[in-house]
């Protein structure tokens, strides 16, 4: 015969650390939970367009990195966790021969605002950055995806905003920079597609 077992908890065998709990009506993993789980994933999606007029003038070393509109606020549920960030973007310029730059950044509750895992190759005048994309026609739109896993202090209850930056990466004084927008050439023609771009984080437990 069919039988019920009903538990709101369930305990490793030395009855110290918690693998499941109730909470409420629904059911989360405690603090033994097996390496490699995902115990949460947190999206953001920009639908509409985002510009960003660039900052500075004389050089590229003068530009400023700025806030897209993708950013995510998520609060680990384990200490020691690893987020595992994802993002899609489709970006484009109003100039030709034109670079754009992307970056993700962390910032924890009450601490400082840092890079995540930016290339370290820099020597005297490169810029540190996760992506840089070139392409020399003017409107044109690329797709740039990065994966990174941020090896940073993780602490359970301790949110972490991560923030997608862009930048012109050249002549920063006469490009805008775009997600999403379409092939500016073309206007609003019905072969011209509107996109969207994304930022999704995975807290991975280990």
């Amino acid at each position: 015969m069919p039988s019920t077992l009903q538990i709101d908890t369930i305990k490793d065998a030395s009855a110290s650390n918690t693998l499941f709990e109730q909470s409420g009506s629904d059911w989360k993993w405690g603090s033994g939970v097996p390496e490699g789980t995902v115990l949460q994933v947190q999206n953001d999606i920009l639908q509409g367009i985002d510009s960003f007029a660039t900052v500075g003038a004389g050089g590229a070393v003068n530009a400023a990195w700025q806030n897209s509109s993708l950013s995510i606020a998520i609060t680990p549920k384990q200490t020691g966790s690893k987020m595992f960030i994802t993002t899609n973007l489709r970006a484009s310029w109003d100039l030709a021969d034109a670079s754009i730059g992307v970056k993700i950044t962390r910032h924890p509750a009450g601490g400082s605002e840092a890079d995540v895992a930016v290339g370290t190759d820099t020597g005297s005048n490169r810029i540190a950055a996760n992506a840089n994309i070139y392409l020399g026609v003017l409107g044109s739109a690329l797709e740039i995806g990065t994966q990174l896993l941020d090896a940073g202090t993780v602490t359970a209850g301790t949110a972490i905003t991560y923030r997608v930056k862009c930048r012109s990466m050249d002549n920063p004084g006469s490009i805008s920079l775009y997600l999403n927008r379409g092939e500016s050439a073309y206007g609003d023609a019905n072969y011209v597609g509107t996109s969207t771009s994304s930022l999704t984080i995975f807290e991975v437990a280990q």
